[in-house]
């Protein structure tokens, strides 16, 4: 999960956990921001994933941009298969399933310590018991490099979400000719991929958005790539929506 924030932390923070290994090291931090309990996810520093505490709202996300991929998700006409590329905190699948959704969802998170701290502390084991995701199988979870997985499976999807980050790098991989291509592959007719990509939209600075939108170009009759947030200065680094569909 990639995100731009200008406030990393809060106040009167408590550690539930802090480890580090050869891959960095992760920490999970409840704090108070804006008056409100909530609990994020850190690796090197690097917020990842963020969740409300209220348990009222759980499941609701933090970030303006994954309002912005459910908003593409409901504007497929019959988006029964999803995949996540990125799962991090899994604040996506919680907002997906939580809000009605009947459809079913594939997670690919390339770090396996991740998937362990989501559920023990961002309320993914309670989402699969809730709507039982588990027996039902409308929730599968798979360990593995985005594009690897891409190029091993046979499945098809109505909707691929790339929210593939590490740190706050974007997976090139998938960016590149070849990863947009396996994407589009494994899109099913009338499919949608959409990328969470952190640039501006004009100044030096957005040309990686803009070779991104490119890439799209070559695969897709209609491509857009937009600010999650209007508001914001076209020259400030933010969370926009690369966005590419087939007649």
């Amino acid at each position: 999960m990639g995100f731009y924030i200008t406030e990393a932390r809060g106040t009167d923070e408590v550690e539930r956990y802090h480890r580090r290994t050869d891959r960095g090291e992760y920490l999970v931090l409840d704090t108070t921001m804006q008056g409100e309990r909530v609990r994020l996810l850190l690796v090197n520093g690097i917020q990842e994933s963020a969740t409300h505490l209220d348990p009222d709202r759980k499941y609701e996300p933090m970030f303006r941009y994954l309002s912005s991929f459910h908003e593409i998700v409901e504007s497929h006409p019959d988006p029964r298969r999803v995949l996540l590329i990125g799962g991090a905190g899994f604040a996506y699948p919680k907002h997906f399933f939580s809000s009605g959704q009947q459809g079913s969802m594939t997670v690919v998170e390339l770090d396996g310590r991740m998937i362990r701290l989501a559920r023990r502390f961002f309320f993914l084991n309670e989402l699969e018991k809730e709507y039982d995701l588990v027996r039902s199988g409308r929730l599968v979870i798979e360990e593995s490099e985005g594009l690897r997985f891409l190029e091993s499976s046979q499945d098809s999807w109505d909707v691929i979400l790339n929210d593939a980050y590490l740190g706050n790098i974007p997976d090139q991989g998938l960016l590149s000719d070849r990863g947009v291509e396996a994407c589009a592959r494994h899109l099913r007719p009338g499919g949608i991929l959409v990328t969470n990509i952190i640039t501006p939209l004009a100044g030096e600075g957005a040309m990686e958005g803009m070779l991104a939108k490119a890439c799209y170009e070559q695969l897709f009759d209609h491509v857009e790539l937009y600010s999650c947030t209007p508001t914001h200065s076209l020259l400030m680094r933010q969370n926009c929506m690369l966005v590419g569909r087939n007649s």
